[in-house]
């Protein structure tokens, strides 16, 4: 039953709000005194096509709201459990909101719903007569309760709806566990790729994190040691004056020095190992500033 019917910032309506008592409640009123404007207010609640001309002012929303007692309706409760709509026990408040912009929202009690549920829950509480205009009657849902009524159906109506319940409430915990199952696997796929790639850093050295220190030392400092490389590399073996061709013209030198050198003294054959192992340490310097890079 309807028991409060408000309606704000809509047509000629700045705010109003209806009471309805038990029973027949009869409107009366002149043409133009505002019937039409109520129905065509109730009708928005059934998911009548909003327009944007009936807001009143363009400042602010229109705001239509119908309260209604839903004790002992255990069709719309079933129907409102089924589809995950919030249901109270005693009275079901359906509000339409339209924008001056023409944005419209639905609620069923206080919860943002489509429009479309929101007409499925006012047709089970409202029926509109007017002129060749019926929709209730045309609704096979309400045809089959009219037969279910007269063929006294009520306990085996009441019995399919419980065992319907727990059928749809199994398949709901279905398909919770099937997502469960689901999310439990990507996980796993996750953390396996996590672990792969911590396997591949191979974190098992004991020293490693003083390696990985000094790595980081040398990182912190690379364009310092580069320049030291150079000037030690330049110092062995660049152009024009280097070691290694110097302690060339040292031996070349000593070669006239055969008279005053002594077989012992094997100073060639010295001079001949030092600029072979200044070749050996300039190479290994060359290697090492190539290997050396600067990745900031």
């Amino acid at each position: 039953m309807l028991e409060t019917l408000h309606i704000s910032n809509y047509a000629l309506i700045d705010s109003i709000d209806i009471s309805f008592g038990p029973g027949l409640n009869i409107i009366t009123g002149e043409t133009g005194a505002g019937k039409s404007i109520m129905l065509g207010a109730l009708s928005l609640i059934m998911g009548g096509r909003a327009d944007t001309r009936a807001v009143r002012s363009a400042d602010k929303k229109s705001v239509i709201e119908a309260v209604f007692n839903v004790e002992n309706h255990p069709r719309l409760e079933a129907w409102c459990k089924q589809n995950d709509v919030d249901w109270e026990e005693s009275r079901c408040i359906l509000r339409r909101e339209i924008s001056p912009t023409g944005r419209s929202r639905s609620f069923v009690n206080d919860s943002p719903v489509p429009l479309t549920v929101m007409r499925e829950v006012a047709l089970q509480l409202v029926d509109i007569h007017s002129q060749h205009q019926n929709l209730l009657l045309g609704r096979p849902e309400f045809q089959l309760d009219v037969i279910d009524t007269l063929a006294d159906n009520g306990t085996r109506l009441e019995i399919h709806r419980k065992r319907w319940h727990t059928f749809r409430t199994a398949l709901h915990n279905l398909k919770t566990a099937r997502a469960r199952l689901k999310k439990s696997r990507e996980d796993e796929e996750y953390t396996r790729y996590q672990l792969d790639q911590l396997n591949d850093l191979k974190l098992n050295s004991a020293d490693e994190q003083t390696e990985l220190e000094q790595r980081r030392e040398v990182l912190e400092n690379v364009n310092s040691l580069k320049e030291s490389l150079g000037a030690a590399i330049n110092a062995l073996s660049a152009a024009p004056a280097n070691a290694i061709d110097l302690i060339g013209e040292a031996a070349a030198s000593c070669e006239n020095l055969v008279p005053v050198l002594s077989e012992e003294d094997m100073i060639g054959e010295r001079l001949e190992s030092a600029a072979i192992e200044l070749k050996d340490i300039a190479e290994t310097l060359k290697n090492i500033d190539e290997d050396l890079a600067a990745d900031p």
